[in-house]
This record gives C-alpha cells, structure tokens and sequence, in this order.
C-alpha cells in the first residue's frame, strides 16, 4: 500500500503542504509557519487573525490599520462580522439587537 500525499500549495510560499503541517483558513491552505501577520511578520493562531481581500492581519494591527486610517467602514465591519460568524459556524440572522444566533450543525 502507498501513501498518497496532499496536492495542497501554500498561499504564501506555494510548497506543498503535508497534514502535519496544514492550516486552512478562509478556505485558503497554509503552513503553520506561514500563516503570520503581513504587518509584523508575527505568527498567528485561528483564534487570532484578522483577513481583508486575502491579506493576513493579526487582530491589534488589523485594528490598528483599518480603524485608524477610517478605512474600516461600516460594510466592511458588517462583511467581517458575518465571515467571522461563519468561521464560527453561528448563522447570522440579521435580526434586530438582542435575537440569539443559532447554532450551525
């Protein structure tokens, strides 16, 4: 019996990436040691980044830069929250303030 290996590139150094080592975030497939912060070069976890059209962020400079510079408008904060709710796997309703999202299964 062979081993078939993963055809998965990294986005940032185009490589193949083994499973030991495959991050998938935004359905984008990374190293582990790739997937950093495009503004310091620091290395993120899932629970920490940030992404605008692809780039990676971690969550102070994402801040930093999108909110500052004004930036970060309202649709955008919008789109960031529904991507954010579904990388969480939360339905967003849409409702109105107070109504509990549900839970996707």
């Amino acid at each position: 019996m062979s081993f078939i290996g993963t055809q998965d590139k990294c986005k940032e150094c185009e490589k193949t990436v083994h499973f030991i080592d495959l991050l998938s975030a935004d359905g984008v497939t990374y190293h582990k040691s790739c997937f950093k912060c495009s503004h310091c070069k620091g290395t993120l976890s899932m629970c920490n980044y940030s992404s605008m059209d692809g780039v990676l962020y971690c969550k102070p400079h994402f801040e930093q830069l999108f909110k500052e510079t004004g930036t970060f408008t309202k649709k955008c904060m919008l789109q960031y929250i529904i991507a954010s709710r579904l990388t969480l796997g939360l339905r967003f309703s849409g409702g109105k303030s107070g109504e509990r999202n549900e839970q996707v299964s």
